[in-house]
């Protein structure tokens, strides 16, 4: 039997701890080398921005992408399992 309450408040899908670590790990290296060698957030990486703006950028587009990750993998959770209880 199907219980509605699973529609309004799903289960975690496991994927979205490991997204969740790739995010840390990118933003936990980011405020470390902010931390620990800020000099190297003054380099030029592309000419006119420095390594703190592209990394700042990366970590805003990551984020996005991350999301989308996970969004797709619980649509697709979510499908296999309502296509299992109409079996």
């Amino acid at each position: 039997m199907v219980d509605p309450a699973d529609d309004l408040f799903p289960k975690p899908h496991k994927g979205g701890m490991a997204l969740f670590a790739i995010f840390v790990g990118i933003y936990g290296a980011f405020v470390g080398v902010n931390a620990l060698a800020p000099e190297w957030m003054e380099r030029e990486v592309i000419p006119g921005i420095n390594l703190a703006v592209a990394w700042g950028m990366g970590i805003i587009l990551a984020t996005f992408i991350i999301a989308a990750v996970y969004s797709w993998m619980r649509r697709t959770t979510t499908k296999s399992k309502k296509g299992a209880h109409h079996s």
